[in-house]
């Protein structure tokens, strides 16, 4: 009887054991499952469509995303939405950047102007291919998708022709989620006010940077697309779309803050810009679908960041790799020095006690660099760790590395090897003498980014000034062309002689090629005869100036062709001529340099329209002779202008040195387009200045215009040796409205830096001064 209890009690606690065993395995298999969904990323991520986690889910279904395991790529189609006389721009953009990657179907919803056979096209039929907005259009599109691939295709795309799809990123992301349930899938977005006529918590897909929806919403959504197409509340297709969608399948778009990331649209500043121009990597990495590039010049400038976004994702790997093969390598005690260094063509330089003997250099020795020092001890600390998990025990233990020497090679595109001997003293135990080995050790570091190198120009942030006495070391020009410098100059002697002095000091007294023309508008109250040196005849339009006879001339007209004079006889292998134009001829500007161009002998010279207002330094000739090229290309260099001495100097002295490039001193006149340089055949190509317009302004506008008109590029570059100093201007009243205002606005950005005006102004004592300028 005993034994039966005791038969019973081992049952029951066997029996108990059981179930405790049973229990806690089955909790460990179902949390295990759990956390193998749950821990997804992309699962809590986009968790957004769930009705419980949404305050817009009073009327939508729930919108889970059930991703899978990474597989192959979904079953995609990319229907863009575009017209004919898209298809040689924008399209073929497309089609040479982001087309050209395989995973999708892609079609185009336009009339074919013929011009692109290799892609398919589809005419709608009873559609206005035009027709804008096209409501129609997209509805006929997306009614064709229905009818036509419904039960071919898991996944739908509508997209504008100005958006940029990652192709392979948008169809593995697509391949997690369920298609068999009714997805819409885009970035959302909620109207911009009530004519929108969106109610509480509705939205919709913005159509920009696309739509997608699964083949379930297709199936549900494409019976019913024609009578949504009847019953239109708004102008905006995108949101006729999204409402027609909720309508019917009680689906809104997704809601995700993590939408907008992956369907990327270049919004800045409260505006929608028409092209990407900046985007950082994590922008590039996050995206699938980008939106907007309007001109294709900027869809294959933004294929090309993207492709080297991914090169560079690749190399990181490649890097990664061979680290952890090397490491691996190291701990078993084998490695693959003379399969990995594959730079015979290269010279190893030495690193040998501190010393740096640099094989390529006409004076090899020198100290070793820090962040080359950096590299090796990284290397090294590395290498370290590991012998330390293979040599310490209780035998022995590694206390010392030092290193012996290093050789190293450099293949600038590809990698750098670096092999260095080591000394490693190990300790044996108490008291014995400790033991030393040599062993050399190998690494590689692959270059995974690109490095762009600049011009040595350095613009210091603190202040550049360039010193009186120091020696200018000029780059010999490309060419030995003369350069012409024209300018028309009216009154302001002082101006004038600043000008001349600075033209001899930095060209004439250094032998220079170069030549100078004025054109001089005397005033009407000189009364003084002189006559002009120059023997020939230019005449502009009719108008002949005063040339071979004499002219009533004053004071100003004889000071400005003496001091010319003075330079013609002192360096006679230069052109130097005044051009003196009838006392009380009308100032323009665009008339002078008319003039001074014509009477440019040679037209296979160059000729640059300048101001007395300027000062050179001597490089600027390279820099004209360099960027201007005949029948192709003219320059417009971006010039330093000095603010207002007197203002931004008040409380400290004035710098000695026009050559001073800081925040309080000027800046760089990015708009002016006054100062150009070009071929003088290329001049005669643009039919000149306009005539019509007299006094100050907008001839150079008018230049360029005519310059772009006759197919000659534009190159603009800051240019370090060229200033503009400062002069008051002023603004006559006998101006045209447009030329007074653009005269005031230029007087006042002459004035001083904004920052230092704010100052002022929030400076009480100062605030009287400001009210009268």
């Amino acid at each position: 009887m005993r034994a039966r209890n005791m038969d019973k009690e081992k049952l029951l606690y066997r029996f108990l054991f059981s179930c405790a065993v049973g229990y806690f395995l089955g909790s460990f298999i179902i949390r295990r499952r759990n956390i193998t969904v749950d821990s997804n990323p992309l699962t809590k991520r986009m968790d957004f469509l769930d009705s419980k986690k949404t305050v817009y889910s009073a009327e939508s279904s729930p919108q889970r995303l059930d991703l899978k395991p990474s597989a192959p790529k979904a079953n995609l189609y990319i229907g863009l939405l575009s017209v004919g006389s898209n298809l040689d721009t924008r399209v073929a953009a497309s089609r040479d950047t982001w087309m050209t990657r395989s995973g999708a179907v892609i079609e185009v919803y336009a009339n074919n102007n013929q011009s692109l056979s290799d892609i398919k096209t589809i005419k709608l039929l009873g559609v206005d291919d035009n027709a804008y907005p096209p409501q129609k259009k997209s509805f006929s599109m997306l009614k064709y998708m229905h009818t036509a691939y419904v039960d071919k295709f898991d996944w739908f795309v509508r997209l504008d022709d100005d958006a940029y799809v990652d192709v392979d990123k948008l169809s593995m992301f697509l391949n997690r989620i369920n298609s068999s349930q009714p997805r819409y899938i885009g970035s959302p977005g909620y109207g911009k006010g009530r004519e929108d006529l969106l109610g509480d918590g509705d939205n919709y897909c913005m159509g920009g940077p696309g739509m997608v929806f699964s083949r379930a919403l297709m199936r549900q959504l494409g019976p019913h697309l024609g009578e949504c197409l009847q019953h239109m509340y708004t102008s905006h297709e995108d949101i006729e779309v999204g409402r027609c969608v909720q309508k019917y399948t009680g689906i809104k778009c997704t809601t995700s803050w993590e939408t907008k990331k992956l369907f990327f649209q270049n919004y800045n500043s409260g505006t929608y810009t028409n092209n990407i121009k900046d985007i950082t990597p994590k922008q590039l990495d996050e995206g699938k679908i980008f939106h907007a590039n309007k001109d294709p010049a900027y869809q294959y400038r933004f294929h090309t960041m993207v492709l080297k976004r991914k090169i560079a994702t690749i190399l990181k790997r490649i890097a990664q790799a061979e680290k952890d093969i090397q490491i691996v390598t190291l701990q078993n005690g084998f490695s693959d020095d003379a399969g990995m260094n594959a730079h015979a063509q290269y010279r190893w330089s030495t690193i040998y006690n501190r010393d740096h003997y640099q094989a390529d250099r006409s004076q090899p020795m020198k100290r070793m660099d820090p962040t080359l020092n950096h590299v090796l001890v990284e290397d090294t600390n590395t290498f370290i760790r590991v012998l330390q998990t293979r040599v310490n025990n209780e035998f022995a233990k590694l206390k010392e590395v030092d290193f012996v020497n290093t050789y190293y090679v450099v293949n600038p595109l590809h990698s750098m090897d670096a092999i260095s001997l080591l000394e490693c003293k190990f300790s044996t135990g108490p008291g014995k003498p400790r033991t030393t080995q040599h062993v050399s050790v190998h690494q590689r570091h692959r270059f995974t980014s690109a490095t762009f190198l600049s011009e040595p120009i350095e613009l210091c942030p603190t202040g550049c000034v360039r010193k009186d006495n120091e020696p200018t070391v000029l780059i010999k020009r490309p060419n030995e062309t003369p350069v012409n410098f024209l300018t028309a100059l009216s009154g302001r002697p002082e101006n004038f002689i600043r000008f001349l002095n600075n033209f001899e000091n930095s060209f004439l007294t250094r032998g220079e090629k170069v030549n100078l023309i004025v054109t001089y508008f005397p005033p009407e109250y000189e009364v003084d005869i002189t006559t002009n040196s120059s023997k020939e005849i230019v005449e502009v339009d009719g108008i002949s100036p005063n040339f071979g006879k004499k002219t009533p001339l004053g004071p100003d007209a004889k000071f400005v062709t003496e001091n010319m004079n003075r330079l013609q006889n002192a360096y006679p292998e230069s052109k130097i001529a005044v051009i003196n134009l009838e006392p009380g001829t009308e100032f323009s500007r665009g008339f002078g340099l008319q003039i001074a161009a014509k009477s440019v002998e040679s037209r296979d010279e160059i000729i640059f329209f300048c101001d007395v207002d300027l000062v050179f330094a001597p490089e600027i000739l390279d820099h004209i002779c360099r960027n201007t090229i005949r029948h192709k290309q003219v320059y417009y260099p971006v010039f330093f202008s000095q603010y207002d001495p007197d203002v931004v100097y008040v409380d400290m002295p004035k710098p000695q040195n026009y050559f001073v490039f800081s925040e309080l001193a000027g800046f760089w006149r990015h708009f002016s387009y006054g100062m150009v340089s070009l071929y003088a055949s290329d001049f005669d190509r643009t039919n000149g200045f306009d005539l019509s317009i007299h006094g100050w302004g907008l001839e150079d506008i008018h230049l360029v215009n005519a310059i772009l008109t006759a197919g000659l590029d534009v190159f603009k570059s800051t240019e370090p040796g060229q200033v503009h100093v400062f002069h008051d201007k002023i603004c006559d009243s006998s101006l045209s409205e447009k030329q007074r205002t653009s005269c005031q606005n230029s007087r006042a950005a002459h004035y001083a830096p904004s920052t230092l005006l704010y100052y002022l102004w929030k400076t009480p004592e100062s605030n009287e001064t400001i009210e009268e300028v």
